[in-house]
C-alpha cells in the first residue's frame, strides 16, 4: 500500500473491514480513490454486502431446525464458488 493508492486486493480487504467496523477517514479516501481509477472494483463492495446479507439467512452451526431455510443445490453452490474465484482473479489482474 502506497501513501494514497491501494491495489485491488487491498481495496477488497478494506471494503470487507468496512462491513464490520467504521473505517478511518484515510481508509475511506483510499477506497474512493481506488473506485475512481478502477471501475471494476466498484462492484466488489455491493457484492460483499449482498453476500453478507445472504449469510444472515443461514442458521448457526449446531442448529438442527431447517424450518424456513432454503438450501442451495450443490450445482448452485459450485457456480457461486466459481464466480467468486473468477471475480477475485479478475480483481487481481486489475491491480495498480
Amino acid at each position: 500500500m502506497t501513501l494514497w493508492m491501494i491495489n485491488c486486493k487491498e481495496y477488497a480487504s478494506l471494503v470487507s473491514l468496512k462491513l464490520d467496523r467504521p473505517l478511518s477517514f484515510r481508509d475511506k479516501v483510499m477506497i474512493r480513490l481506488h473506485q475512481l481509477v478502477c471501475p471494476p472494483c466498484k462492484h466488489i463492495q455491493t457484492q460483499m454486502a449482498s453476500i453478507r446479507e445472504a449469510c444472515r439467512w443461514v442458521p448457526p452451526n449446531g442448529t438442527d431446525s431447517n424450518e424456513g431455510v432454503c438450501v442451495l443445490p450443490d450445482e448452485a453452490r459450485m457456480r457461486i464458488g466459481a464466480a467468486l474465484k473468477d471475480c477475485i482473479h479478475q480483481a487481481g489482474r486489475h491491480s495498480l
